[in-house]
């Protein structure tokens, strides 16, 4: 029976396509020690392993990477400056952002500041970053970027159309993903997969693309949310714990109902950020289902409304309260 089981096993784990995973991270080891051996060419080469650091919201590793890599070109130069900013938002620090770019700095790099006023509340970034649009750029970067800021900035507001237009425009990878976003959003998961398909055609062995993956097969659910829990365990197990991959392997164990599996997951990445709203939201969702108390529940949805900025999930909470309210009462 043992011998059936493991041959059972085994058979599952070659029709993912896992391979064992001591000789995985012996093959990344030897790949790993090649990278330092071999000079750094090239655009994509010289900021690898920032971008990934990025893309996994391990934005302090990518500030630490951006001070060892030196003897740039200088469109990649740019382009570190604009990732070091982008690190500092994504660990909330929108203030040091506005304050450190000046009016004269070049105009990527007011792009980033545009996009930390609009995530610290400024009304009138929105319009700045949009009409910035309509200008000529003068760079792939500074088009990027452009395409970016327009897409985040409209995805906030809940204008999905014109997100995705200003996704369109964006020639890098992070671009496609944001589309994949946008059409899991829309409940267009065909359509989504059909983007995934043109980011691993660019490079499937890119980061963002592995995390794209993930999030669209857990759209899909079944054998394809086993899939993606699998994703986000190499990932977990190359990169370390980040709050991406732990609320993802989370997200996974959920849609397959192992929801005590779930919760720890949930509880690491809260220790790491106490504040972060989809931690919190995941975790309310996961205390639900294994019937914690009420008044566990209540207290993670009072501590995500004190947080600032509106969220979509607490905008269908209380549409879905309010219709059970309002049904409730034609029986009293």
């Amino acid at each position: 029976r043992e011998r059936r089981s493991n041959k059972a096993v085994k058979r599952k784990r070659d029709r993912l396509g896992l391979e064992d995973r001591k000789e995985r991270e012996q093959v990344r080891q030897a790949e790993r020690e090649e990278e330092k051996q071999e000079p750094m060419e090239g655009h994509a080469d010289a900021l690898l392993e920032m971008r990934t650091h990025f893309y996994l919201g391990n934005y302090q590793a990518a500030i630490n990477d951006a001070d060892r890599v030196n003897n740039l070109e200088e469109e990649v130069v740019a382009e570190k400056r604009v990732l070091v900013q982008r690190c500092y938002l994504g660990l909330g620090n929108h203030a040091l952002v506005v304050s450190q770019i000046e009016d004269d700095a070049p105009e990527e790099m007011l792009v980033v500041r545009d996009l930390a006023r609009f995530l610290s509340g400024d009304a009138g970034a929105v319009a700045d970053i949009k009409a910035h649009l309509a200008e000529p750029s003068t760079s792939e970067l500074l088009s990027n970027m452009r395409a970016i800021a327009g897409a985040m900035a409209n995805l906030e507001e809940g204008d999905l159309e014109e997100a995705l237009k200003c996704a369109s425009q964006c020639t890098w990878l992070e671009g496609k993903a944001i589309i994949v976003q946008i059409f899991l959003e829309l409940n267009r998961v065909d359509m989504a997969i059909k983007e995934l398909a043109k980011m691993q055609r660019m490079d499937e062995d890119a980061v963002i693309t592995q995390l794209t993956q993930a999030w669209a097969y857990l759209a899909v659910g079944g054998e394809k949310a086993v899939q993606a829990g699998y994703i986000f365990e190499e990932l977990l197990e190359k990169h370390g714990q980040t709050l991406q991959l732990l609320n993802g392997q989370a997200v996974s164990k959920m849609i397959q109902g192992h929801f005590a599996e779930a919760e720890p997951l949930l509880l690491m990445a809260l220790e790491k950020a106490p504040n972060d709203k989809t931690t919190l939201i995941n975790l309310t969702v996961c205390y639900r289902h294994l019937n914690k108390p009420s008044e566990s529940v209540e207290r993670k949805i009072k501590q995500i409304r004190s947080l600032p900025g509106a969220h979509p999930w607490l905008a269908s909470f209380d549409r879905h309260s309010d219709l059970f309210d309002t049904a409730a009462a034609r029986y009293k």
